[in-house]
């Protein structure tokens, strides 16, 4: 196939145009930078990019599917770019596998199957027997348990009580979501915060994070911001962030992937001041475009471990799967992003004095027939640079 030959750009030197012209080199210059990728962009084909590395689905340490990390990386994804072509393409090799994620023999592990439920609900996917089994997990107090037979075993706890009540108020299980709710209110304690362990009358002894940042988001979307309880959430999410933003969790300090989620919360909620002081910490432990390519868009799960990083490792992963979806300002309720409006800048353009009037009404000293002659000078200037450079042109 013949190339065809393009056409060529003349670029106009500042010096060619300044000794046409008149204009000062010594003026400032608007200089076009090169466009670089956004955190959000670079997030979003991190995850592409690992999803199409695993040819399928993304392993664990285990080195089988990790379903439970695939989830979460894709729900990220989706909030990241909706319009990924690996949403489908990862969804496609995850759905055959959900069947013996969220039950083995005839155990249903109710904790995985209130995940799955929310993140097909997610993905505008809906399963009538996930939907119908987590219905029957829930108990008449609204704790929600394991299943063996159909007849409920252990509860789970209440981080994944937290799913549960999200993926039932998200499917319209209105009962069984306002039973789940209302258990889930109770593990709510006097300072705010959620314990992992679920019990009908908890101790609160050692509230958590995380935990808390889930009930955030499903209280919120089961009672509103405004709810009492939920905003007793909120009001001990704050207290977990330090000065940098980030999110303290009971057994490994500050980290990225507990701010992710607690930013999911305060995206939620529209808490914009919160929001952004959690999105400064998550920006600080984004690899950015001078990390190894493989690294590029991931979050480290702690800042500093940046320094150390080279490699993408599982808890670069896992890590990244919370926090991208808290730093595009996503959340586990709804499908709807948090953006906060770029800051004006304060610093207003500098203005061109405009040259005094003269008596007869004309700028600068300068009348019709001054312009007319300032033109001509000019176009003279600029035939007399160009001209040689004209006879050696090619097109």
């Amino acid at each position: 196939m013949a190339h065809l030959r393009g056409k060529r750009t003349i670029r106009w030197s500042a010096a060619t145009v300044a000794l046409a012209t008149g204009v000062s080199l010594l003026a400032p210059q608007v200089v076009s930078a090169q466009t670089t990728s956004t955190g959000t962009q670079l997030a979003a084909q991190f995850i592409e990019s690992e999803f199409t590395a695993a040819n399928g689905l993304i392993s664990g340490p285990a080195g089988t599917p990790d379903i439970g990390l695939n989830q979460d990386l894709l729900l990220s994804l989706n909030a990241l770019d909706p319009d990924s072509a690996e949403i489908d393409a990862t969804y496609a090799a995850i759905e055959p596998m959900l069947e013996g994620y969220v039950s083995v023999a005839n155990s249903v592990l109710s904790d995985r199957l209130a995940k799955t439920v929310a993140f097909q609900d997610a993905l505008g996917v809906r399963d009538s027997d996930f939907i119908a089994q987590l219905v029957s997990a829930v108990q008449e107090n609204g704790q929600i348990k394991n299943l063996d037979n159909g007849e409920a075993t252990t509860a789970i706890n209440n981080f994944s009580q937290a799913w549960g009540v999200l993926a039932l108020h998200r499917v319209g299980e209105t009962e069984a979501a306002e039973r789940a709710t209302d258990f889930l209110e109770t593990q709510v304690c006097p300072d705010g915060g959620v314990q992992l362990a679920s019990a009908v009358e908890p101790t609160c002894t050692n509230t958590d994070s995380d935990v808390t940042a889930m009930t955030a988001q499903a209280l919120t979307l089961a009672n509103g911001a405004q709810d009492p309880t939920t905003q007793a959430t909120l009001d001990y999410l704050v207290t977990t962030m330090d000065e940098t933003g980030g999110v303290e969790n009971a057994w490994n300090g500050v980290n990225s992937n507990s701010t992710g989620l607690v930013g999911s919360a305060f995206a939620l909620v529209g808490d914009e001041e919160n929001y952004l002081k959690a999105r400064g910490y998550l920006a600080s432990a984004q690899f950015g475009e001078d990390a190894a390519p493989s690294l590029q868009g991931a979050f480290a799960y702690k800042a500093k471990d940046k320094e150390d990083s080279q490699v993408v490792s599982d808890q670069i992963r896992r890590a990244t799967s919370q926090a991208a979806l808290g730093y595009a300002g996503g959340n586990l309720a709804n499908s709807d992003i948090f953006t906060v409006a770029d800051p004006v800048d304060p610093t207003p353009d500098p203005e061109i004095p405009t040259p005094p009037a003269d008596a007869d009404g004309s700028t600068g000293g300068i009348g019709g027939a001054g312009i007319i002659i300032a033109i001509l000078a000019v176009l003279a200037a600029i035939a007399g640079v160009m001209a040689p450079m004209m006879v050696n042109l090619q097109f």
